[in-house]
């Protein structure tokens, strides 16, 4: 896993033309209000591809987009969001899984990319934000604790049929599953079914 560079004011406002052009839904907030980029972690296996978290400070409330900078040459950037846009993004670099070390980055970096805002993967207690009562409120401290217990890392089983099995634990909301995920070579994610681990968790709520 690698961190994009932090871009400079001129490679941001190079970064935005590019995403003004390729996102015509976007593109009149990306012209009309402050934009800044904060790189993520990518995973190795996405070759020169890099990814950026874009918040537009849009009047009303930010606005946040998970781009990809394909960084082949073209010019060429996507926006992300969902399974079937990281899809587009895996088909269009020729993405091939192979190694279970591979696999566990990759998945990460689809957590990030490919659900929902009021979703998170946690795989230890440091990814957590906990609300501020947790430190004084005795039963808030004991969900705490519980949902930290129930975190684990990215867990990749070896390939079967072209597809491996992973185990990740994520936060919906307040509502920790673990979830078994399908994930084939060319990188397509299927859930394969989710277990509730715990209810009220002192995290705060995620606006939709």
């Amino acid at each position: 896993m690698r961190m994009p560079a932090r871009l400079t004011a001129d490679e941001l406002g190079d970064l935005v033309e590019r995403l003004t052009r390729s996102s015509p839904l976007h593109a009149d907030m990306l012209v009309a209000d402050p934009v800044d980029a904060e790189p993520l972690p990518t995973p190795d296996v996405l070759g020169d591809v890099a990814a950026y978290r874009v918040t537009v400070h849009a009047r009303r409330r930010p606005v946040e987009l998970i781009v990809a900078d394909i960084g082949d040459g073209s010019g060429d950037v996507m926006v992300l969001g969902d399974g079937a846009r990281v899809d587009a993004l895996a088909q269009r670099i020729g993405l091939r899984l192979q190694e279970q070390t591979d696999v566990a980055e990759f998945v990460r970096f689809w957590c990030r990319a490919a659900v929902r805002r009021m979703e998170q993967l946690v795989e230890t207690p440091a990814d957590f934000q906990w609300i501020p009562g947790v430190t004084t409120d005795p039963d808030l401290r004991a969900h705490a604790e519980r949902a930290a217990r129930l975190a684990r890392r990215v867990v990749v089983g070896h390939p079967a049929a072209g597809a491996f099995p992973v185990e990740v634990t994520m936060l919906d909301q307040r509502t920790l599953h673990l979830r078994h995920l399908r994930v084939t070579n060319a990188g397509h994610v299927d859930e394969i079914d989710r277990v509730e681990l715990t209810r009220d968790v002192p995290v705060p709520y995620s606006i939709p």
